[in-house]
Order: C-alpha cells, then structure tokens, then sequence
C-alpha cells in the first residue's frame, strides 16, 4: 500500500482531459447553432460543460485517495506541530467570561468588542 500510496499520477493525463474537454466545449456551441434553437445553446453548452469539468474534478479528487496534496495534510501538520499549551492559550483567549468553556456568547463578544 506505500508503495501505492507514494507513487505520483502523471500530469499528463490531467492536462490532457483537461484540454481535451476545453477545445470540446469551445467547439459545442458551433456545432448546436445548426441544430438547435440559438437561444438554447447556451443552456446547452453550460450544462454539458458543467457535467463534464464536474466528472473531471471528481476523478482528480479520486486520484488521491490519501489526501497528500490536500490543504487536510497540511492541516494535520500543523495540529501535530501545536502543543497542548498553545492549544489551550487559544481556547482561553476566546473564553470571555473565563468560565473554562466558550460559548456563542462568548465569540459574539469579541466580535463586538472594539
């Protein structure tokens, strides 16, 4: 599984479909004028390229199943970098009434306060 798991997908193959489905949509509106109404086409080719760049983007987040170019990797670095000491200054600069727990009270008043 590491070896899955560290071994990168060319980038090749993303800006391929990429610019595949760019010159696809470009072209579609050209191609219906004949075919359609002029007044559908843009409904037409916004749902088509919706449908498609979707499926696209879809297929990029399966690609990385293991979240390593995600901003949640990046997250996890940072919650492991952070000691309980810096964790718990946080949660008492927002604790306003100092009660050990915040509240939306609590978050209000310090958007409120100037």
């Amino acid at each position: 599984c590491e070896k899955i798991k560290c071994t990168p997908i060319p980038l090749s193959y993303s800006r391929h479909t990429s610019r595949f489905f760019s010159l696809y949509t470009l072209s579609l509106p050209f191609a219906l004028v004949k075919e359609t109404s002029p007044l559908l086409v843009p409904t037409i080719v916004v749902v088509t390229s919706w449908v498609l760049f979707a499926t696209e983007e879809i297929g990029r987040l399966i690609e990385d199943p293991f979240k390593t170019g995600s901003s949640l990797a990046t997250s996890r670095f940072i919650a492991q970098e952070m000691s309980r000491e810096d964790i718990l200054r946080e949660f008492q600069a927002l604790d306003t009434d100092r009660d050990d727990l915040v509240h939306a009270r609590d978050l209000q008043n310090l958007l409120t306060d100037p």
